[in-house]
């Protein structure tokens, strides 16, 4: 087995907290998490541990939540300081004309996320629905994968610089998410891992995991992958990984549910 069944860690109460919908870890305090609000909350991330400790609440100025879908951390462009990354991506009505990830300054303190850039980009058709952001830790490339109730998600690119004025999103591949029930197929959020050999698509049930040859970083979609089942959730919409290669999920709810999903024996 490649992962073993999930273990619930203790939730964490914050105010104003409710609608977890991306998770990534801290790169200035290891062994805590950052995680956000998805549509129409205030603009501000949330840090936390897993012994159920929320550690802080920080504004993200200058930036609407028109609907913030997932997170990712890493390096901060030009690789000065440590950064998050909000996935302004979430469009149920297929409305909005642009996309959008802001890399924000991750707080060594009580103050602001600060945004230090911006990567506007649109589709070069209609527009789509998409709730899961991947930062390659190597390239520092950023993708999207789109959400739709029949399984049949895209995988779309980012231009490689950020600029305010929307790039044109370059599509990566076509991938299927199967299940009988809409609840696992629809994405919901992914992460790339750490040392960039694993990526982690989950959905509001499952989890789906691609082995990454580093040579060639985007070949990996036409692979078969590994599942992971998840913890029952009220509306699991977040999922990174530990450093030992283990699932960390998060899901709507107040106070917010937390679990654990460790590897097993490959």
């Amino acid at each position: 087995m490649p992962f073993a069944p999930p273990e619930a860690l203790p939730p964490v109460a914050a105010p104003g907290l409710t609608e977890s919908s991306g998770v990534a870890p801290s790169l200035l305090h290891p062994g805590t998490f950052w995680t956000l609000n998805d549509s129409g909350n205030p603009p501000a991330v949330y840090r936390f541990d897993l012994a159920g400790h929320a550690l802080g609440r920080h504004e993200v100025p200058g930036v609407e939540n028109r609907d913030w879908e997932d997170l990712a951390s890493g390096p901060c462009p030009g690789g000065e300081g440590a950064c998050l990354y909000i996935a302004e991506i979430g469009d149920n009505k297929r409305q909005y004309p642009w996309v959008a990830v802001y890399a924000v300054r991750e707080p060594d303190g009580d103050g602001p996320a600060t945004p230090v850039a911006t990567w506007r980009a649109r589709y070069p058709g209609e527009a789509r629905n998409a709730e899961t952001l991947l930062r390659n830790p190597d390239s520092g490339r950023l993708y999207l994968v789109t959400k739709d109730k029949s399984g049949q998600s895209e995988v779309w690119r980012f231009p490689q610089a950020p600029g305010e004025e929307p790039g044109l999103l370059e599509k990566v591949a076509d991938v299927p998410f199967p299940g009988e029930a809409d609840a696992f197929r629809q994405t919901t959020s992914g992460a790339w891992s750490a040392d960039g050999r694993r990526v982690i698509v989950r959905t509001y049930v499952i989890a789906w995991e691609w082995d990454v040859d580093q040579a060639h970083p985007e070949a990996f979609w036409a692979d078969t992958p590994r599942r992971a089942w998840l913890a029952p959730e009220e509306r699991g919409e977040a999922v990174t990984y530990l450093p030992d290669g283990a699932l960390l999920t998060t899901s709507e709810g107040d106070p917010m549910p937390v679990n654990l999903v460790r590897r097993g024996e490959r």
